[in-house]
C-alpha cells in the first residue's frame, strides 16, 4: 500500500514538473560574443557538425569564424556560372552554384573560393570543401580504424556515428527502409544516394560489365562492405531528394544562421590561438582589416582542415613537435579515354529543367557515377584494396587535371566531346609530407613541403610529352609501382569486351624498362586534396591530440577535422571527417 502511494506521489511530482517546463517559455542565453561559450574555427563540413552540435540545445553561445564568404549570394560565384545555358541564369535566385551537383568542378575552380595553396583544392567559403567536392559518400573500413591504434576509437562506435548522419535514399529518391547492411542510417540529416539516372549511363554500365569480365565482383553499395577487395559498383553521393548537394553546412549549420545563440562571421580569418594567463585560450582573427580576439569560456574547436589547422597551431606555438608532420593524401593519376562511340556521351540538357525537375536531370549528377577498387600485389592476405578507380563522364572537366595542364583553361581544352576520364588513386601511400609556416607571412596561407628532399624522390621525370610535370615528390618509387598496376589494369579493361574497340587510353606509360615506366607515373601523380594527418591523434604523449581529440596540454582545445586522422581511410575522406567532428563536439560538451 505504501509503495503504491509513493509511486502515485512520484508520478504527480513528475507531471507537475513537466507542466511547469512546458509552460516556461524558452529564454535564449545572453551572448557576449567577445566571450562566447565556444568558438569554432572554420565553417566547412567539420565546423558545421561541431557548431550544430554545440548549439543544438539552445543553451550555449557558439561563434563560428569562416575565412571565406557566404554559401548563398556570394559575390565570388559568377565564374562558376559558365556552362552553356547556365551563364544566362539569374544568379540572385535559388539554387546557389554549390547546390548543383553538375557544377561542382566549376565551383572548385573559382580561385576566390579556394585557399591559395599550390597543388591543393581547399574550399574557402561557408561549407568549405564540402561545398565544392564531388559529393562521394564513402565510409572507412574496420581495417582503417584498427590502423589508427588509438584508445576510445572502435569500429562499432565509428559505424554507429556514420549511421546517425545517414539518410539513405533509393533510386527514386525515397528513404530506403530496406537493405544496406547492418548499422545503416535512414533518418539522419545527410542524404545519400546513387547518382541520379546512373542506370541510363551507357559508359558507366559498360565499365561495370568490363570490370566483372576482368574478375571483379559487382556490388550495389560500397558502404555495405566491411572490407573492399576487387569490387566494382556505383558510388553513393550526398545528393538529396531534390537532386541538390546535401552538404553538412546546408543540412546542419545553415538552419541555425538566425538562432540567437549562434553567430557566424564570414571573411573572418583566424591568425593564431592566444594563451592569456588566467583567461584561457583565445582566438585572434582579422576581419575587414581589423584584428579582434575572442576568448571562449568553455572551449575552441579547430575545424580549419588538415592544412590550416596545423598552420594555426604552428603560429601559436602549441601542439608539440609533430604538428604539421604526417601530411598525406590519395595521390592520383588521371587517364584520358578516347571514345569511339557517341552513345557514351550525354548532354545535361537545358539548365532550367533542373529547377523544375531536379533529380530527373543530368544537372543532378556529379558527372561520375561508378568506380572500382583493386588489390595490388603489395596487399597482404587480409588487407583491403589499395587502389581506387573512378570513371568520369565524357566532357566532365575534372579539377585534378588542372595541375597537369597548368591552368583550368587548358584543362577544358583537354576534354573534347568524346573524351572521358579514369582516375587511379592510391589508398595507402608511403609518401608523407608536411605543412610549414610561411616565414614571410606566418598568419597567411600555409606551405606544403613535399616529402624528403633526396635524390630518390627527385629523379628526372624523363617525360617529354606536353602534359607532363617535372616535380616528382608526391609519391615514392613504391607508390609509383602500385599506381602503375592500376594504370595497367585500366589498359587491360580497354581491351576487354564490352569496352574493347569502343575506348582507348590516350596516354600510357612507355613500353620500355621499369625505370622509365615509374618515372612516367611519378611525373603524372597529382594530389587528390584528401589531406589528413597533420595534428594526428594517438595515445603517446608526443601525439598532437589524444583519443578524445583534445590538444595535449590544452584540454579546452579540440582538433575536429581531418588533421586528427593518423592514417588515411580507404576511399574518399569527407564522410570520416564528419565522424571526427562529432566526436570532438562531444569532448567539448563533456568538459565543465
Amino acid at each position: 500500500m505504501f509503495g503504491l502511494l509513493a509511486t502515485a506521489v512520484g508520478c504527480a511530482l513528475l507531471a507537475e514538473r513537466a507542466r511547469t517546463y512546458i509552460a516556461t517559455p524558452y529564454v535564449p542565453p545572453a551572448c557576449d560574443w567577445r566571450r562566447p561559450d565556444f568558438a569554432v574555427v572554420g565553417g566547412g563540413p567539420a565546423g558545421s557538425v561541431v557548431a550544430a552540435r554545440l548549439a543544438r540545445d539552445g543553451q550555449h553561445c557558439v561563434l563560428v569564424l569562416e575565412a571565406g564568404g557566404t554559401y548563398r549570394g556570394n559575390p565570388d560565384f559568377p565564374e562558376a556560372w559558365s556552362l552553356g545555358d547556365v551563364k544566362d541564369t539569374d544568379r540572385t535566385l535559388d539554387p546557389a552554384p554549390p547546390d548543383v551537383p553538375r557544377l561542382w568542378s566549376d565551383v572548385s575552380r573559382v580561385e576566390a573560393l579556394r585557399w591559395p595553396v599550390p597543388s591543393a583544392v581547399v574550399g574557402r567559403m561557408m561549407g568549405g570543401s564540402g561545398a565544392m567536392n564531388a559529393m562521394v559518400y564513402m565510409r572507412a573500413l574496420p581495417y582503417d580504424v584498427a590502423r589508427w591504434n588509438t584508445s576510445r576509437w572502435s569500429w562499432s562506435g565509428v559505424s554507429a556515428s556514420y549511421a546517425r548522419f545517414e539518410r539513405r535514399l533509393d533510386k527514386s529518391g525515397r528513404v530506403a527502409r530496406r537493405g544496406g547492411g547492418p548499422q545503416r542510417g535512414v533518418s539522419g540529416p545527410l542524404a545519400t544516394r546513387r547518382a541520379p539516372l546512373y542506370e541510363q549511363d551507357a559508359l558507366a554500365q559498360a565499365f561495370l560489365e568490363t570490370c566483372q569480365a576482368a574478375g571483379h565482383t559487382l556490388v550495389t553499395d560500397f558502404n555495405a562492405e566491411t572490407s573492399r577487395g576487387d569490387v566494382a559498383g556505383p558510388y553513393h553521393f550526398n545528393i538529396d531528394e531534390r537532386g541538390r548537394r546535401a552538404s553538412a553546412y546546408a543540412a546542419l549549420l545553415e538552419p541555425l544562421t538566425k538562432a540567437p545563440n549562434v553567430r557566424i562571421l564570414t571573411r573572418a580569418t583566424a591568425r593564431r590561438l592566444r594563451k592569456d594567463r588566467g583567461r584561457g585560450v583565445g582566438v585572434e582573427y582579422t576581419r575587414n582589416g581589423t584584428t579582434f580576439v575572442t576568448r571562449p569560456t568553455r572551449g575552441v574547436a579547430l575545424a580549419a582542415g588538415a592544412l590550416n589547422t596545423p598552420r594555426l597551431l604552428l603560429a601559436s606555438g602549441l601542439g608539440g613537435a609533430k604538428v604539421g608532420e604526417n601530411l598525406h593524401d590519395h595521390p592520383v593519376v588521371p587517364l584520358k579515354l578516347r571514345l569511339s562511340s557517341a552513345d557514351f556521351y550525354r548532354t545535361p540538357g537545358p539548365f532550367a529543367a533542373f529547377q523544375q525537375r531536379g533529380a530527373q536531370t543530368l544537372w543532378a549528377s556529379p558527372g561520375t557515377s561508378v568506380g572500382a577498387f583493386l588489390r595490388s600485389s603489395r596487399c597482404g592476405p587480409n588487407e583491403p584494396a589499395d587502389l581506387q578507380l573512378t570513371l568520369f563522364a565524357p566532357g566532365q572537366a575534372e579539377p585534378h587535371v588542372d595541375e597537369v595542364l597548368d591552368n583550368s583553361e587548358r584543362s577544358r581544352e583537354f576534354f573534347v566531346k568524346r573524351d572521358a576520364l579514369v582516375t587511379v588513386a592510391l589508398l595507402r601511400p608511403e609518401a608523407r609530407h608536411s605543412v610549414l609556416l610561411n616565414t614571410s607571412d606566418p598568419y597567411g596561407p600555409p606551405l606544403i613541403s613535399r616529402g624528403p628532399q633526396n635524390k630518390k624522390w627527385y629523379q628526372p621525370a624523363r617525360c617529354p610529352e606536353r602534359f607532363c610535370r617535372t616535380d616528382t615528390a608526391w609519391v615514392t618509387d613504391g607508390d609509383a609501382a602500385v599506381l602503375l598496376e592500376g594504370i595497367d589494369f585500366v589498359a587491360r579493361l580497354t581491351r576487354t569486351p564490352p569496352l574493347d574497340g569502343a575506348v582507348d587510353v590516350v596516354d600510357q606509360p612507355p613500353p620500355t624498362d621499369q625505370h622509365a615506366r615509374l618515372a612516367w607515373v611519378r611525373a603524372r601523380a597529382l594530389t587528390n586534396s584528401h589531406w589528413v594527418g597533420t595534428a594526428a591523434m594517438g595515445d603517446a604523449r608526443e601525439d598532437v591530440v589524444d583519443g578524445d581529440l583534445r590538444l595535449r596540454g590544452e584540454p579546452t582545445v579540440v582538433v575536429a577535422d581531418a588533421s586528427a586522422i593518423p592514417a588515411i581511410p580507404n576511399g574518399n575522406v569527407h564522410t570520416t571527417v564528419l565522424v571526427v567532428a562529432a566526436r570532438a563536439a562531444e569532448a567539448l560538451l563533456r568538459r565543465r
